[in-house]
């Protein structure tokens, strides 16, 4: 699939959001690119990430085992290499977690918050929420955020 990062990147979301497997899997095999744009993070990540969180998200269990060591291993030196990134972290712990990689997806995810909280970037800061969710979601674990953490004693939810 020839085309423009941002458009082929779209497409993937799209077909993502529709689950549409067939579609994504053709995207992703198809593009002359050699990342495209992670949805949930303002960052591009190697097409073999992007094949990891398809796999998971049909349902099949991406292991390291199962070929998928060298893209994970790809994005990590990224991260190494802009250790500053929190969306590049965010995005390995959202990979980590579609790998099983419990423990340092749980870490990783958390020190992306850290790196850049919502009160700092309220713009990129909640994509690195919404990705700490998810990763714990993935991990069939509880956030274990405190109720006041996310609301003021004052605020009422309908």
């Amino acid at each position: 699939m020839r085309g423009d990062l941002n458009g082929v990147s779209h497409q993937f979301m799209d077909a993502l959001g529709t689950r549409n497997w067939t579609t994504a899997k053709e995207i992703l095999s198809r593009s002359t690119n050699a990342e495209l744009y992670y949805f949930n993070a303002d960052t591009t990540v190697p097409l073999g990430c992007l094949e990891i969180y398809l796999a998971y998200l049909k349902g099949d269990r991406p292991t390291m085992e199962a070929g998928f060591a060298a893209a994970r291993e790809q994005l990590n030196r990224k991260v190494e290499g802009q250790p500053e990134d929190a969306s590049l972290l965010s995005a390995l712990a959202v990979i980590d977690a579609a790998l099983g990689r419990k423990s340092e997806a749980i870490e990783e995810a958390k020190r992306a918050v850290a790196m850049l909280p919502v009160s700092e970037d309220a713009v990129d800061g909640p994509s690195l929420l919404y990705n700490l969710a998810a990763v714990y979601g993935m991990m069939n674990e509880r956030l274990g955020l405190p109720r006041a953490s996310c609301f003021s004693q004052n605020t009422r939810v309908a």
